[in-house]
């Protein structure tokens, strides 16, 4: 049971670093184009 509660962790935690890293780029594109 633990097994499949880390790994719904680790899905949330990958989804916020490519939420954030989508974000990242979004705004060094909007810099870039400044």
């Amino acid at each position: 049971m633990s097994q499949s509660i880390f790994h719904r962790l680790l899905l949330g935690c990958l989804e916020i670093v490519n939420k954030g890293f989508r974000e990242l780029t979004r705004t060094r594109n909007s810099i870039r184009h400044l």
